[in-house]
């Protein structure tokens, strides 16, 4: 029996298509997972993460969630920073910044978004 080059190439391209296909559809089934995924869901107090200094709060929002906030107050004179962390990080793991921040009387507001580290509902792009 001849072993034909050209049937083992279409063979090889049927192959590395039908594979091609599977990782494109687990990755459209998956992509909100992907993307959203936190890596803590359950809530972290400031002090807990060695950050006494800032107060925790917990704003509704018109849907009925809660939304963990973060906040210190600036000193005299001294500005705000609005803060939000990345898809792949909490307050809590954020917390030696935010002491950066607030070292020149600085203050700042921090929200952990929904479905992270304390705060309900679920993560998406809207």
């Amino acid at each position: 029996m001849r072993i034909r080059p050209r049937k083992i190439l279409v063979c090889l391209l049927v192959v590395m298509a039908a594979a091609y296909v599977g990782v494109v559809a687990v990755l459209y089934e998956y992509q909100r997972d992907f993307l959203y995924l936190p890596p803590q869901t359950f809530r972290t107090a400031p002090a807990a993460a060695g950050f006494v200094e800032a107060k925790e709060d917990a704003l509704s929002t018109q849907d009925g969630e809660k939304v963990i906030v973060w906040s210190v107050p600036p000193h005299e004179g001294k500005k705000v920073v609005l803060f939000f962390h990345g898809t792949g990080d909490t307050l809590a793991l954020r917390a030696p910044r935010l002491r950066s921040v607030i070292a020149d009387g600085t203050g700042f507001v921090a929200l952990s978004f929904r479905g992270y580290a304390g705060s309900t509902g679920h993560p998406n792009q809207a």
